[in-house]
């Protein structure tokens, strides 16, 4: 698992987000030396019920129903280079 600060990962996010595609490696963020993000590869053809049950464990409640709130309405063909659903950012719950 690659590991690299969040200034790298802003610096370079075009670059890395190729890699994790390419390599299917996860890489995880930090900030001050403690983790703080994990990106994750999404391989190709997993269904979102796959998905879901990969992140069991890794989502805490609250973030875990935000994401649930924000994928309503999720418009699949409008996909092509974001991965935003309809309607705005990503609700942030802490």
């Amino acid at each position: 698992m690659k590991v690299m600060t969040d200034t790298e990962f802003i610096d370079q996010v075009h670059r890395v987000l190729k890699e994790v595609e390419e390599t299917q490696e996860e890489v995880s963020i930090t900030r001050n030396g403690r983790v703080i993000a994990r990106l994750l590869p999404f391989p190709p053809g997993m269904t979102l019920k796959e998905f879901s049950e990969r992140m069991a464990g890794r989502l805490t409640s609250k973030r875990g129903e935000a994401w649930l709130r924000d994928i309503e309405g999720f418009d699949r063909s409008a996909v092509e280079g974001t991965a935003r659903p309809e309607g705005g950012p990503i609700a942030d719950a802490q």
